[in-house]
């Protein structure tokens, strides 16, 4: 008995075309796909960073140093602090007073720390803006990220709670 094998190759001629069929396809979709991608794109705006009164805004949303001031100390005394500040390439004066709270890296500090060349935040007060409510002395890197100085965490009058 003899048995023959069917002839496969008409079946399978076409292969070939379907997998070039299959790559060229796939390509025009990625094509379109980029091309839509870049359309949409074009309709979205640029987000802007502006300074307004020593505040940061990032498309209209605030942020940075709320009512403050981020720089090098150029002059200081018991009764001002004068900053230049880094962000806007500004010297702000604050007064200072009894109520100010100093903190250098997170510890209490007095204003007699404070010298011409410190890095320094200083925070004005929500209801008198040329008056330093809070001083941070050597803040730690990232600013106000976990709170004044090296992290340690704030009272509700803005000093530094000191850990046990």
């Amino acid at each position: 008995m003899t048995h023959e094998l069917p002839d496969l190759r008409n079946k399978n001629s076409n292969t070939g075309y379907k997998i070039i069929l299959g790559v060229a396809g796939s390509a025009v979709v990625i094509g379109l796909s980029f091309l839509g991608g870049m359309q949409y794109q074009k309709g979205k705006t640029a987000k802007s960073i502006t300074t307004v009164n020593g505040n940061v805004t990032l498309n209209g949303r605030r942020g940075g140093v709320r009512n403050g001031t981020f720089g090098s100390v150029t002059t200081v005394s018991t009764t001002s602090i004068t900053v230049n500040d880094t962000r806007t390439n500004t010297t702000k004066t604050l007064t200072i007073d009894s109520s100010t709270v100093v903190t250098n890296s997170g510890a209490a500090a007095a204003v007699s720390d404070i010298k011409v060349g410190d890095t320094v935040i200083v925070t004005a007060s929500a209801a008198d803006t040329t008056k330093a409510a809070r001083i941070l002395l050597n803040p730690a890197q990232g600013g106000f990220q976990g709170g004044p100085g090296a992290g340690a965490p704030i009272d509700n009058s803005g000093a530094a709670v000191q850990s046990n």
